[in-house]
């Protein structure tokens, strides 16, 4: 029997390899808890339909979903949400995999006590090292995991957010709705967050970001601004605190980070000149070494790439 608890929402794009790849790594234990799947495919082809087609032979509890026209980001994730009526929704990114015994620790959870508006779990690489806690406070959960909420896949939703979904604001959020409606709801009622310490989730190792070359203008620009947007309910000076946190915890803007985006032609000192702002409040590289690797040449920077690869 389809279970009622908790749902697996998953949007999708251009990524059919790799969703196969993720679906076969957690099917057992899908299956084991009888989970219903339910795909909303904003792809330009038809290569997920075929793989869903697929996975439909062998388990029933799945469902597709194909956005003509596509919606874009933004609007998928909440189309995502929007369609499982179970009590609880794992939006997950395609990228993202939950590992085995990571379904059965969010269902313990859930039925423990199934009043939690949210449940986030930790991931591999995101250096989050607070023991498991239930947050009340929207000020402390913005200044300790606000970042980390920017990740597809860390959060499970009550349903209940389907009333919140209905009209909402995309203005504001560009490229976080999935944050976005999390910092939303609080200030609307008395919320609860669960945070599992426990590191649940991966990235697949063959993904290639949809983010890449727009790394300046989504994790500078746009996080900026939705951060910066957020109601007066949040304070000022967490805000700027969450903004910095996310660039020092990812590493996007690391000394690492630049040599990456030097030498796949996307940081040049054209891109300095533009982000200068940016740049500067949220990375601790300092601007001689910003503007010497702006300008040498990608040849040699890929090289220096090699050298540096553990340095951060």
């Amino acid at each position: 029997m389809k279970n009622k608890k908790l749902a697996i929402a998953i949007p999708t794009y251009n990524r059919s390899s790799i969703l196969k790849e993720n679906i076969l790594l957690m099917l057992e234990e899908i299956k084991r808890y009888e989970i219903p799947v339910y795909i909303s495919d904003d792809s330009t082809n038809d290569d997920t339909k075929f793989v869903f087609d697929e996975f439909k032979k062998e388990y029933e509890y799945i469902y597709y979903f194909k956005n003509q026209p596509s919606l874009g980001h933004d609007k998928n994730c909440l189309q995502s949400l929007s369609l499982p009526t179970e009590d609880y929704i794992w939006y997950l990114g395609d990228s993202i995999i939950i590992k085995p015994g990571g379904i059965k620790k969010v269902l313990g959870v859930i039925i423990e006590n199934n009043k939690y508006d949210f449940i986030c779990v930790n991931a591999e690489n995101r250096n989050v090292d607070f023991d498991s806690k239930i947050y009340t406070e929207g000020n402390k959960l913005l200044v300790e995991i606000g970042w980390h909420l920017t990740l597809t896949g860390a959060t499970i939703y009550t349903n209940k957010i389907h009333e919140l979904i209905k009209g909402f604001d995309l203005i504001k959020c560009k490229n976080f709705p999935q944050t976005a409606l999390i910092f939303e709801y609080f200030t609307k009622v008395n919320s609860k967050i669960y945070w599992v310490k426990d590191e649940i989730i991966y990235v697949n190792k063959n993904k290639k970001s949809y983010w890449n070359k727009a790394i300046f203008d989504v994790f500078l620009i746009d996080w900026e601004f939705f951060i910066f947007n957020l109601p007066n309910f949040y304070l000022k000076e967490n805000k700027k605190y969450v903004v910095k946190k996310h660039s020092e915890k990812t590493g996007l803007f690391s000394f690492k980070g630049f040599l990456s985006y030097r030498s796949k032609g996307i940081y040049s000192y054209e891109v300095l000149r533009v982000y200068y702002r940016q740049i500067r409040f949220n990375s601790k590289v300092d601007i001689v070494s910003l503007l010497i690797i702006s300008i040498v040449p990608i040849s040699m920077l890929k090289f220096l790439r090699r050298i540096f690869y553990n340095v951060r």
